[in-house]
């Protein structure tokens, strides 16, 4: 029972850290070392986790998940199931809202 801007929130860090990822991967490849002195701070799991808020803010916002992501490779679908789960947890905190705005007290 979030607010979307949380949600918002969240994405923003996760594709922070996920750019900093790939940008400190490309430095340690181009230093000549190999992947076994590699340290990762981020896992794949960061990237799918994501992959998974991403859609489900896109979604919230009003956007067809086929915007979103028009070419997904058969086997490389999202879980619907974590979707569902993030969109409950932001949508039920919107509708108490909008309920409590159309009150009217005399």
């Amino acid at each position: 029972m979030r607010k979307i801007k949380e949600l918002k929130e969240i994405c923003k860090r996760q594709a922070h850290s996920i750019r900093t990822w790939n940008r400190e991967w490309r430095e340690h490849q181009r230093s000549g070392k190999g992947w076994q002195d590699w340290k990762p701070s981020v896992t794949y799991a960061s990237s799918i986790d994501y992959r998974h808020h991403h859609i489900a803010y896109c979604m919230l916002r009003g956007t067809a998940y086929e915007r979103i992501e028009p070419k997904v490779h058969p086997g490389n679908e999202p879980c619907w199931e974590k979707i569902k789960k993030i969109t409950d947890t932001y949508t039920e905190q919107e509708v108490q809202s909008e309920t409590t705005l159309c009150v009217v007290t005399a």
